[in-house]
């Protein structure tokens, strides 16, 4: 209810108070003029004012009623009686107003927000099939809200939140992928997932849906992580070993080309250390020039055969590969480690208990160093023991390890030459994400917590 009703309906009540009381001296008044005495001077100076005052509510009445779309004659309203409907109508057509007043202004921010949905893009796949079945929704519903309003307003504002809570869980990831910490974005990525699937709810979390024709913004260095909660335990863990101190690993050398026959093979109780990643150099190092001439081919120099041998160009998909592997060299050594021993086991066809075993064995507190941070330990030895962590996310989702550097988004030309692609920081979000490890890696510590406590058995 607001001022001006409120006063009017004051108003209204003292009147009628006042009416009640000039009645009963009015009554009065009656008995003394049949005795013949004149009515007192006062209350024929009351009589005057209540009609002032009742013609000035009516008047009142009647403009607030205008204000709201009602029309009233003033000659029709004669008692108090008949203003009490008049009142009551006011009452319901500013409730009205009210509703339709915060119902416009819900939908105004709707509107808005299903606006941003529609203008989003993805920077690679202009026909993500889970994008367009998003924002065709969104347009459907814009088109219902733009309309005319509903019957019921109250009842259509206390839905509206919930009918847009999936358009706002997609548009905060968007502008916060890089900014919210771990739980945040996993909270956001389920939400998204169960709205519109995983495949738009993984590229968003990648940075790669936004507004057309803005540049995506830059990846994260650094993400805020909160443990989570950590349940008792059932089972007896084993004794927590600290780790040693961290010694920086030797700096990798290319290999010298082979000149001997292959190395035995090794015995399958060893576990195979991360081999050596060889320094991929530019082009022309290695003695290859692009063809002038631009027939797509390159010449390799061979000065002893007298004249140039052309050899097919490389690929922009393999370049792209090559580029990616240097720069794990330099931010994702804990990848390369890890990859390499996973593909130790599957070419020596290890099982994943006897990995664990092996593993564990050698290094007792891998599971206290952090992925990102094991390839500072042990020389860069420690961080092939996350294979086991690799062949899990592998055995639910067959190619992911092979195929998780080949398909991340560099976006190289929207970062200074001299700055540092960080591939290592956006490749361990992709593997949180694609893997969905903030959900199946207390799956993954327990199945090595199995295979390796023997006793008294887990």
């Amino acid at each position: 209810m607001n001022q001006a009703h409120g006063d009017l309906g004051h108003r209204l009540a003292a009147l009628r108070s006042d009416f009640a009381a000039l009645g009963v001296r009015a009554a009065g008044a009656a008995d003394a003029l049949t005795a013949t005495l004149p009515p007192p001077t006062t209350l024929v100076d009351e009589l005057t004012a209540a009609r002032e005052a009742f013609t000035g509510l009516r008047t009142a009445m009647v403009e607030q009623a205008a204000t709201l779309a009602i029309v009233l004659h003033a000659e029709d309203l004669g008692t108090l009686r008949d203003l009490e409907p008049v009142l009551a109508a006011i009452s319901d057509a500013e409730t009205h107003r009210a509703r339709l007043a915060t119902w416009d202004a819900a939908r105004k921010d709707a509107l808005g927000v299903l606006g941003r949905v529609v203008a989003l893009v993805h920077r690679e796949d202009k026909t993500l099939p889970t994008l367009a079945e998003c924002q065709g929704r969104a347009r459907e519903l814009h088109v219902v809200l733009a309309g005319p309003a509903p019957d019921d307003l109250e009842q259509a504002t206390t839905q509206l939140p919930e009918q847009m809570r999936p358009y706002t869980e997609l548009l905060a990831l968007v502008d916060g992928w890089n900014a919210f910490d771990d739980d945040r974005c996993a909270f956001l990525q389920d939400a998204i997932t169960a709205s519109f699937g995983r495949p738009l709810a993984l590229a968003t979390l990648r940075g790669k849906i936004g507004p057309g024709g803005e540049p995506p913004p830059p990846a994260p260095r650094t993400r805020a992580r909160t443990p989570a909660p950590v349940p008792a335990a059932a089972v007896t863990a084993p004794p927590r070993v600290a780790p040693p101190p961290r010694v920086a690993p030797p700096p990798v050398a290319p290999p010298p080309a082979p000149a001997a026959p292959p190395a035995p093979a090794v015995a399958p109780s060893a576990v195979p250390a991360a081999p050596l990643v060889p320094s991929l150099a530019p082009a022309h190092a290695a003695g290859v020039e692009v063809d002038a001439a631009g027939d797509g081919g390159a010449r390799l120099e061979n000065p002893g055969l007298g004249d140039d041998t052309t050899v097919p160009a490389r690929s922009p998909r393999r370049e792209q590969e090559e580029q990616l592997e240097r720069l794990a060299q330099d931010t994702a050594r804990w990848w390369l480690a890890a990859r390499a021993g996973w593909q130790g086991l599957r070419e020596r066809g290890l099982t994943f208990g006897d990995a664990a075993h092996d593993y564990l064995k050698r290094f007792p507190y891998l599971l206290s160093v952090p992925l990102q941070k094991s390839a500072e330990y042990e020389g860069g030895r420690l961080a092939e023991g996350y294979a086991l962590l690799l062949a899990h996310i592998d055995k639910q989702e067959q190619g992911f390890v092979k195929e998780a550097l080949t398909r991340l988004n560099p976006q190289f030309g929207t970062r200074d030459k001299d700055e540092v692609y960080p591939l290592g920081q956006e490749l361990y979000l992709y593997v949180v994400a694609e893997a969905r490890l903030y959900k199946t890696y207390p799956d993954f510590v327990s199945e090595v917590v199995v295979h390796t406590i023997p006793k008294p058995g887990a």
